[in-house]
């Protein structure tokens, strides 16, 4: 196309393209920004239990600090207890995934102490309509495609898998057990040896991390 070097920006699994392209094509870049990314090999999903519980207990945190937020909800944590177990038309794992994907952008995140605060006292309507946006028939679309299921079903960031427990465990359950069972029906994807190695940065690279990302965490940007 011409461009020359360029810019190359990517968010999320974008910042993964982005780490292969700027292993198939170092020259032709300038500079390289990732956002909410993480190492090609890293196992995200297998380790979102632990990592989702933390975004969960920073977000809590983040409203126990905020004298609105903690005049408007308190007891938050009694509140977590009582509506992990399950809410309304919603069982366990169906709250933890809502929750996880709210986790994901700031205006989900300022969302849930008030869904946790409904549902504990007996409003479980915002949570149960969060989850059918989230998880449910209104999720999106694009998320039901034949590549995302072979993206899914094939590359090294997609390994399933448990890493720790607590919250999110029962989620990461149900949700292993749909990729399977849809990867059945899947061809196997082309993955190149070597895909998981690390990719050096040979141009001047700019990471971006948020501290209550419940998949691409800070500790493990670099």
């Amino acid at each position: 196309l011409g461009y020359g070097r360029v810019d190359l920006f990517g968010a999320s699994y974008g910042a993964t393209l982005a780490q292969v392209y700027l292993r198939l094509h170092p020259g032709s870049l300038r500079s390289i920004v990732l956002d909410a990314a993480t190492p090609l090999g890293e196992p995200v999903y297998a380790r979102e239990p632990a990592t989702a519980a933390r975004s969960l207990a920073a977000v809590l945190r983040e409203c126990r600090a905020s004298a609105p937020c903690r005049i408007a909800h308190p007891g938050l944590q009694a509140d977590l207890r009582r509506v992990i177990r399950g809410a309304g038309k919603l069982g366990g794992a169906e709250v933890a995934s809502t929750l996880e994907a709210l986790s994901r952008t700031l205006d989900g995140q300022a969302v849930i102490p008030f869904d946790l605060d409904e549902a504990a006292h007996g409003n479980p309507t915002p949570l149960e309509q969060d989850f059918r946006t989230y998880g449910g028939e209104g999720i999106d679309p694009r998320l039901r495609l034949a590549m995302a299921w072979e993206i899914q079903c094939s590359e090294p960031w997609a390994r399933l898998g448990i890493a720790g427990a607590g919250y999110f465990a029962a989620a990461a359950r149900a949700r292993n057990a749909l990729i399977r069972s849809g990867c059945a029906a899947v061809p196997a994807g082309y993955v190149p040896a070597g895909s998981e190695a690390p990719v050096p940065a040979t141009v001047p690279a700019l990471i971006l991390a948020g501290t209550t990302d419940p998949q691409s965490t800070p500790d493990r940007a670099a």
